[in-house]
C-alpha cells in the first residue's frame, strides 16, 4: 500500500496507493578492497577472511536505466558477504547493512557506524565496530555469538558454530567450537575459522599456521593473504604471488585442486569458494560453484564471496551487485535512494534516483519490468505490477492474462495506477477512475473527481476531493464500510481490511477484518500502510508505529524518524529522510 506523504506521495510496499508520487527530500569474508581504484580488482586487505559463512559476489550490470548519476550513487561498498539466505555488506563511511533471510535477527546488524569489518555464518554474523570491538547478532544456539571478548581488533572470521579474531598486537582469539590457538602464534594479520579448526597468516611473512582437527596440513611454503574455508574439510588461501592454494580432504565433493592463474580477491561459503582475477573475472569451485557462479555478462568484480545459492560482490565501481536465489531478498542489496517502492509478498520493485530506475526482486511474475523504465509510483500484485512516469504514462507488467496489463491507450494522462490480484485501475488526469482486465465484474466508482485510489486483495478504495471514498470489488469483510461523516486525506487497503486518516485530526480510522487491524493506535498521523495481518503508520513525529501480527517482528519497527512506511506480509519497510530504505521482519533488504 502506499500512502501521501507531506508535499509527495510515496509508492510502498504492500498493497499499494498508487497515488504515490515520489518522496519529498530530506523530512565470513576478507577484509577491505578499494574500489576507488579504477578497473583495478584489488585484494581483501588486512582484515578477516571468508569461511563457511563468507559472501558476496553480482550479476552483471544492474543499471538498465543508462549512466549512474553521481548524485545517486550509494556509498562504496568494501565487503560484502554471503550466508544462508542472507548477504551483508560494510561500506566506505563505516556502515553496515544486512539483507534476506532475517528471521533469527541475522539481517539486522546493531546500530553503529565506523564498522571496519564484517563476516557472517549460516545464520549469525559478527562485525568489528568503530571502537574495535566484535559485536555478533543473528542464531544464538550455542556460543555462536559470544565472541572473542573485550579487545580492539583487525581481522574477523566466523564458522558455523564459532570464529576467530586478530586483536591490534596480533594475537588471535577464537570461540564456540573453533579451537583456540597452542601456545603463541606468530603475531597475525588475517585469520580464518572452520567448524573445528582454524588458520593464521603471520605478519610479515604471510606463513600460514593451522591448528584443530581437519585440514591442518599446510602445503610447505605456503603464504596467505586472504583465506577461505569449509565447515569441515579444507582450507584455500590466496597467496602472495596471487596464486591460489588449497589444501585438506576433497571427500564429499569438495575440491581441493586450486584454479590454476593469478588472482586478487578469494571469498567463500560453505564449501565452495571463488577466486576474482585482475580483469574482475570470477572463477568458483566446489559442490555448490554452479550455484554461485556469476552468470554470463557480469560487470567486473573487485571482490566476492558466494552464499548458499546466491552470491553478492563489490564491482570496480563499488557497487554491490548480486545474482542467483532471490526468494528471501538475499540477493537484493540494500536500497539507498528510494523514491517510490512497493511490495507484494515475495517481490517488490522500486524506483530509485533521481530518474526513478525502476528495478525488481524476488520471486514472482512482476519481477522483470521494461528495460530503461523510469517510474514516480509504483503498485505490485500477486502476478503483474503497473507504474506511473513523471510524464503520466502507465506500463504495466508480469502475468498478463485477462487483459491486466492492456493499460487503455486512448485515455489521458494518468496520475495513479493500483493492481489487485486479477485487475488495474487508475486516475486519469480528469479525476476519473479506469479500470482494465477482470475487475470482478464491480461497478466503477463515482464520476469523481478522485485524487487518491489504493488497492486491496480483491477490492479497491478511491478518495475524491472532498475526501469521500468509494469502494468496490469484494465487500465480504466490511473492507468497504467506510464511515459516511469521515473526510479522508489518505487511504491504504490490506487484503480485506482499508485504513484512512481522519482530515480533521489525523487520526486512524480502520475498517474490515481482521478485528485486530480495525482497532489502530490513537494519535495523529501522516501515514498508513495495511497487510493481510499487521498495519503501521507514520506519527506526526516521524516515528512508526505498527499493530497486529508480529511473529516475525513485522510490528516491532526500529526506533527512528522515517518519512514513509509500507508493510507486507511477515515484513515492513520504511525510508529515511536520506531516502535509505530500512526493512524489518523476516526478509528485508
Amino acid at each position: 500500500m502506499t500512502r501521501w506523504i507531506g508535499a509527495g506521495f510515496v509508492a510502498l510496499l504492500g498493497a499499494c496507493d498508487p497515488t504515490a508520487r515520489l518522496a519529498a527530500p530530506g523530512a565470513g569474508g576478507a577484509g577491505d578492497v578499494d574500489p576507488t581504484l579504477p578497473n583495478d580488482a584489488v585484494p581483501w586487505g588486512p582484515g578477516g577472511t571468508d569461511t563457511d559463512g563468507g559472501g558476496g559476489g553480482g550479476p552483471g550490470d544492474t543499471d538498465p536505466g543508462g549512466p549512474i548519476d553521481d548524485t545517486d550513487v550509494p556509498p562504496r561498498a568494501t565487503r560484502v558477504v554471503g550466508g544462508d539466505d542472507f548477504t551483508c555488506a560494510r561500506y566506505a563511511d563505516g556502515s553496515l547493512t544486512c539483507w534476506g533471510r532475517n528471521v533469527e535477527r541475522q539481517a539486522t546488524p546493531p546500530a553503529g557506524a565506523g564498522w571496519k569489518d564484517v563476516a557472517v555464518g549460516e545464520r549469525h554474523a559478527c562485525g568489528i565496530d568503530g571502537a574495535g570491538a566484535v559485536q555478533c547478532w543473528g542464531q544464538s544456539a550455542g556460543d555462536r555469538l559470544a565472541g572473542p571478548g573485550a579487545g580492539v581488533y583487525t581481522a574477523l572470521s566466523v564458522s558455523r558454530d564459532g570464529g576467530c579474531a586478530v586483536t591490534d598486537t596480533g594475537a588471535v582469539r577464537c570461540w564456540g567450537e573453533t579451537p583456540q590457538p597452542p601456545g603463541a602464534l606468530p603475531a597475525a594479520t588475517v585469520v580464518v575459522a572452520g567448524r573445528r579448526h582454524a588458520c593464521a597468516a603471520a605478519a610479515g611473512s604471510d606463513v600460514v599456521q593451522c591448528w584443530g582437527s581437519g585440514p591442518t596440513g599446510v602445503p610447505a611454503g605456503t603464504t596467505a593473504t586472504a583465506f577461505t574455508s569449509s565447515r569441515e574439510a579444507h582450507v584455500c588461501a590466496l597467496q602472495a604471488d596471487g596464486t591460489v592454494s588449497c589444501w585438506g580432504t576433497a571427500s564429499a565433493g569438495l575440491r581441493t585442486a586450486a584454479p590454476q592463474g593469478q588472482f586478487v580477491a578469494l571469498g567463500g561459503w560453505a564449501d565452495t569458494s571463488c577466486a576474482v582475477d585482475a580483469a574482475g573475472a570470477a572463477t568458483c569451485w566446489g559442490p555448490g560453484a554452479d550455484a554461485v557462479t556469476p552468470p554470463e555478462g557480469t560487470t567486473a568484480l573487485a571482490a566476492i564471496g558466494p552464499g548458499s545459492e546466491h552470491g553478492c560482490g563489490v564491482a570496480v565501481d563499488g557497487r554491490v551487485v548480486c545474482w542467483g536465489d532471490d526468494d528471501l531478498f538475499q540477493a537484493s542489496p540494500t536500497v539507498w535512494d528510494a523514491r517510490a517502492l512497493d511490495l507484494y509478498f515475495l517481490q517488490g520493485c522500486v524506483a530509485e534516483g533521481s530518474a526513478g530506475r525502476v528495478s525488481c526482486w524476488g520471486t514472482g511474475e512482476a519481477t522483470a519490468p521494461p528495460v530503461g523504465l523510469t517510474a514516480v509510483g509504483l503498485s505490485v500484485g500477486p502476478d503483474h505490477a503497473c507504474s506511473v512516469s513523471a510524464d503520466e504514462r502507465a506500463t504495466c507488467w508480469g502475468l498478463g492474462i485477462g487483459g491486466r496489463l492492456a493499460v487503455p491507450a486512448s485515455a489521458p494522462g494518468w496520475t495513479a495506477v493500483a493492481v489487485d490480484r486479477t485487475g488495474s485501475c487508475g486516475i486519469r488526469r480528469d479525476g476519473a477512475v479506469q479500470c482494465w482486465g477482470d475487475t470482478y465484474g464491480a461497478r466503477q466508482p463515482d464520476p469523481g473527481p478522485h485524487d487518491r485510489i489504493a488497492s486491496g486483495l480483491d477490492h479497491m478504495v478511491a478518495r475524491n476531493t472532498s475526501g469521500a471514498l468509494t469502494c468496490f470489488g469484494n465487500t465480504a469483510e466490511g473492507q468497504c464500510a467506510a464511515p459516511p461523516d469521515v473526510a479522508f486525506s489518505s487511504i491504504a487497503a490490506g487484503a480485506t481490511a482499508t485504513c484512512g486518516i481522519a482530515s480533521s485530526d489525523g487520526r486512524l480510522v480502520c475498517f474490515g477484518e481482521p478485528a485486530a487491524l480495525t482497532s489502530p493506535p490513537a494519535g495523529a498521523f501522516t501515514a498508513v500502510d495495511v497487510d493481510a495481518n499487521h498495519a503501521c503508520a507514520l506519527a506526526v513525529s516521524g516515528e512508526v508505529v505498527c499493530w497486529g501480527d508480529d511473529d516475525d517482528g513485522e510490528a516491532s519497527p526500529p526506533p527512528g524518524v522515517f518519512t514513509a512506511v509500507a508493510t507486507a506480509i511477515s515484513t515492513t519497510c520504511a525510508i529515511r529522510p536520506d531516502r535509505r530504505l530500512v526493512c524489518w521482519g523476516n526478509r528485508v533488504r
